[in-house]
């Protein structure tokens, strides 16, 4: 059994308070800088190529480009903060963009159906995140479903599952999850209107 396939939890039905997702895995790694990231410069592609191949397998097992539904200028305008920088990452069950502001930083992403899928069961994943948490407490009025835990939300809508975390020194728990409630609802209404 694979990470992504694992949530972190005990097995049965009860989860272990210190047990750790596979999502949470998956972040931890990528900021110890473990994670590929989309290469800027290739000798024989150019940016937007490298960032086609490298989303080409993502997209087959049911993610969305986070690129497509979210963009630097609508993180500053929802965020009040400047972006400078974006970088995609990549981890076996998620690819994400994460935006780089001067107060903070920002990340949304898509989880998919990891290496091993043959097909993308949008439910199945929501239920394996859902039950790898402990502290997950349910978000209203988000999406299809949506819960709060460990300092980023995760909604489902329809066959797309979304994260977003904001990371802000000047912000409190509260402010940080709201801001990434507003980038996840702006996300999903720009992926509502590209459909």
């Amino acid at each position: 059994m694979g990470t992504e396939d694992r949530p972190g939890g005990t097995g049965g039905d009860g989860a272990s308070p210190f047990a750790i997702s596979a999502l949470t895995d998956a972040f931890r790694r990528e900021r110890a800088g473990m994670q590929g990231q989309t290469p800027t410069t290739a000798k024989d592609l150019t940016p937007e190529e490298a960032h086609d191949a490298a989303m080409a397998h993502a997209i087959g097992c049911g993610a969305v480009d986070p690129t497509s539904v979210l963009g630097s200028n609508e993180v500053e305008n929802v965020t009040g903060d400047r972006i400078d920088d974006s970088v995609i990452g990549f981890a076996s069950a998620f690819v994400s963009v994460a935006f780089a502001g001067e107060r903070g930083r920002y990340r949304v992403g898509s989880i998919h159906g990891g290496e091993r899928s043959r097909s993308w069961r949008p439910a199945k994943k929501w239920d394996r995140l859902i039950r790898g948490y402990v502290d997950a407490v349910p978000v209203e009025g988000l999406g299809d479903q949506a819960f709060r835990t460990g300092g980023f939300t995760v909604v489902r809508s329809g066959p797309v599952v979304l994260f977003a975390e904001v990371t802000r020194d000047d912000l409190g728990a509260g402010e940080a999850a709201a801001l990434a409630d507003e980038l996840l609802r702006l996300a999903l209404s720009n992926l509502t209107a590209s459909s």
